[in-house]
C-alpha cells in the first residue's frame, strides 16, 4: 500500500511538472519539433519507468526475504512480467536491434535471482549480462545512453543486491533502511533511461516507434 501510495503521489507531481514544462518547451519545441504531445509521452514514460522499475526491486527484494519454494516461484512470475514492462518501454527507441532488449532485460532477471540463490558463484553472469546490456543501450542510443553511465548504474544496483541476497532473521532496521536504498537508487536507473528517451527525441536525433 504505501509504495502504491508513493506511485500516486509521483503521478501527481509529475502532471504539475508536464503543466508548467510545457511554456517551458514551447519555443524549443518549434525548433526541434517536439511537440507538446511528445512531452507529455515522456512524462508517461518516466512515470512508467519508475513504476515498473520501484516494482521490480520491490518483488526482488521480497524474493530475498523468503525461503518458502512456493512464494519465490510466484514473486519470479511477477519480476519477469515487470521485466517485460521495462522492456517494452525501452523497445520505444527503436533501431535495428531493438527486439533484443526484452531477451536481455529477462536474462538481467535471472542473473539478479542467481545471486540471491548462489551469492558470488553468480557474479559473472551478471557482469557478462551487463556489459552486454550497456553495449546494446549505447548502440541504440549512444548520445544519452553511453556504456559508462550503464555500467555505473548496474554496478552500484549490484552492491545493494548482494547486501539484499545476505538472509538476516529476525528482519532488523537495516532491511528497511536498505529497501530505502534500494528504491533511490532505481528511481535513478529508471530517471537516466526516460530521459534518455526524451533527450534523444527532443534532439530530434530519434523518432520513438508508437
Amino acid at each position: 500500500m504505501a509504495s502504491r501510495t508513493w506511485i500516486y503521489g509521483l503521478i501527481i507531481v509529475l502532471i504539475l511538472i508536464l503543466v508548467v514544462a510545457g511554456a517551458k518547451y514551447t519555443k524549443s519545441s518549434q525548433k526541434s519539433k517536439f511537440t507538446v504531445a511528445d512531452l507529455s509521452r515522456a512524462c508517461i514514460n518516466r512515470v512508467n519507468f519508475r513504476a515498473a522499475w520501484a516494482e521490480y526491486v520491490t518483488w526482488l527484494h521480497k524474493y530475498s526475504l523468503t525461503d518458502s519454494s512456493q512464494v519465490r516461484h510466484l514473486l519470479a512470475q511477477k519480476i519477469n512480467k515487470n521485466a517485460t514492462k521495462i522492456s517494452a518501454i525501452l523497445a520505444q527507441i527503436g533501431g535495428q536491434n531493438a527486439e533484443k532488449i526484452a531477451p536481455l532485460m529477462h536474462a538481467h532477471t535471472k542473473a539478479a535471482i542467481d545471486i540471491i540463490n548462489n551469492g558470488p558463484n553468480a557474479l559473472a553472469k551478471w557482469s557478462d549480462n551487463i556489459s552486454s546490456l550497456a553495449n546494446l543501450l549505447s548502440s541504440l542510443n549512444p548520445t544519452y545512453w553511453g556504456k559508462g553511465v550503464i555500467h555505473a548504474m548496474f554496478h552500484d544496483r549490484l552492491a545493494l543486491l548482494q547486501k539484499e541476497a545476505v538472509k538476516r532473521k529476525p528482519l532488523t532496521t537495516f532491511d528497511i533502511g536498505l529497501y530505502g536504498q534500494v528504491l533511490d537508487q532505481v528511481v535513478g536507473v529508471a530517471d537516466t533511461l526516460s530521459e534518455g528517451l526524451a533527450a534523444a527525441q527532443t534532439s530530434g536525433t530519434i523518432k520513438l516507434i508508437k
